[in-house]
């Protein structure tokens, strides 16, 4: 909001109320100035800071920019793992932490790129899970922490060496976007927290997600924008209607 000090909502009382000063609706009295520098207002700017709206004097617009709640987020976690890895014991521990499992992918082979095979062995295997509760797009970065604890605590030992079994990423869903979390920074990545970037992998035109120019090769395949235009279609109305629960740091609930 141009001219405007994010201080200005703790103002006191002697100053709940200022008004514009060039042809006001009805007489007042000339505003306090130095106040006004202060508080970084311009004497041309008329504001009602009772009900933290725009006073609709004549001579004013109302372009002055609103913050908006955030919108709720459905949950979904992409799993890399190998032949032979028992996922039933890795949905269990997603679902202590994430709550129900809502739907998922048809099972597909990982062979875009050799980076899991040390790990994990040939032919790694790939599965979407969407989750039944919604989450605040903010809560992301703890997500991503909290996936990070049940790799390793999946993991196996080779020697002195802990090898991953599972990857898990987490990301969220919404009517126009997913949007993927990732510890690796990239230009069009965003930094939200601990090291956590989000990544927007795909976005809604027409009736289905489509992929960006950086979007991962398993998610341009046609069973995963299949089902991710699927989870969206289902939750259409959850999305619409429900408003995002209360901020929860899901890792320092369940891993604290």
């Amino acid at each position: 909001m141009k001219g405007v000090s994010p201080r200005v909502s703790q103002t006191p009382e002697l100053v709940k109320r200022i008004f514009l000063v060039s042809r006001p609706p009805e007489p007042i009295a000339r505003p306090d100035l130095p106040l006004l520098k202060r508080l970084r207002l311009s004497p041309t700017v008329a504001f009602d800071f009772v009900g933290q709206t725009p006073y609709h004097a004549k001579g004013c617009n109302d372009t002055m920019d609103q913050i908006e709640q955030s919108a709720s987020a459905k949950l979904f976690i992409r799993a890399i793992y190998g032949h032979g890895f028992p996922l039933k014991q890795a949905e269990g521990q997603l679902i202590s932490v994430f709550g129900s499992i809502a739907s998922r992918s048809p099972l597909f082979s990982f062979h875009f790129t050799r980076h899991y095979e040390p790990e994990m062995g040939g032919s790694p295997l790939r599965r979407f899970f969407i989750f039944q509760t919604l989450i605040k797009k903010e809560d992301l970065a703890s997500n991503k922490r909290a996936t990070i604890e049940l790799e390793q605590r999946l993991a196996i030992l080779r020697g002195d060496i802990a090898c991953r079994r599972i990857n898990l990423d987490p990301g969220y869903l919404t009517l126009s976007q997913l949007v993927l979390a990732t510890t690796k920074g990239r230009a069009h990545r965003i930094y939200l927290a601990d090291g956590i970037f989000a990544d927007l992998h795909l976005h809604y035109q027409g009736e289905s997600f489509r992929p960006l120019a950086w979007t991962y090769p398993d998610h341009r395949t046609p069973v995963a924008l299949a089902s991710f235009t699927q989870a969206r279609r289902e939750s259409y109305l959850q999305l619409k209607r429900e408003p995002p629960p209360e901020k929860t740091d899901t890792f320092s609930r369940k891993h604290g």
